[in-house]
């Protein structure tokens, strides 16, 4: 009796081992590979060295079509440059928040310079037409990082001032001088 129950769990073991294997070896694998090589393709089937061609190319046509784009902006005069590092505003989003205004500065941050540097949005202050300065809103994500030489950052400042606030000036202070200044409008 042991030897039948020995002699079945051997084919069923030997079964279960020929159903889990690698139904073709590696010859017969290459064998496949060489037959597709040597197959005649048609005209309109292209192959992988064809088709990551043209997406390259495709995509340096979308770049340089972007490059162009951007060249033919007209120019920021919302740009100040201070310490090889050109600051742009390149949009001021405002929005009602209870008894004052939300405002939201959008900034295009540029390093010339041949080294990193380091700009936040803490370096910023808003001063209104009475000389009142507001800081940045702490409770908001607002930008901050190094720059790496010749990259950008793009990033937003968040500040909360009164609704009678209309036109502001934009102070750029990393330290005790002030290094830069917008004259800006809440539209």
């Amino acid at each position: 009796m042991k030897k039948i129950i020995l002699f079945f769990m051997l084919i069923i073991a030997g079964s279960i081992l020929v159903a889990c294997g690698n139904p073709q070896s590696d010859t017969a694998a290459n064998e496949d590979k060489k037959q597709e090589q040597q197959a005649p393709k048609d005209e309109g089937t292209k192959n992988d060295d064809q088709v990551a061609s043209e997406d390259k190319k495709q995509t340096e046509d979308k770049t340089n079509e972007k490059e162009q784009a951007e060249s033919q902006k007209t120019p920021d005069l919302k740009t100040q440059t201070a310490n090889k590092v050109a600051m742009s505003v390149v949009d001021i989003i405002s929005k009602a928040q209870g008894s004052d205004i939300s405002v939201e500065l959008v900034f295009d941050i540029k390093n010339n310079n041949t080294a990193e540097q380091g700009v936040g949005a803490n370096d910023y202050r808003i001063r209104d037409g009475k000389g009142k300065e507001y800081r940045i809103d702490g409770k908001r994500a607002n930008f901050g990082d190094a720059i790496a030489p010749k990259q950008t950052l793009t990033g937003s400042a968040f500040f909360v001032l009164p609704k009678a606030v209309k036109n502001f000036t934009l102070v750029y202070q990393p330290a005790d001088k002030v290094e830069a200044e917008w004259e800006l409008e809440l539209k």
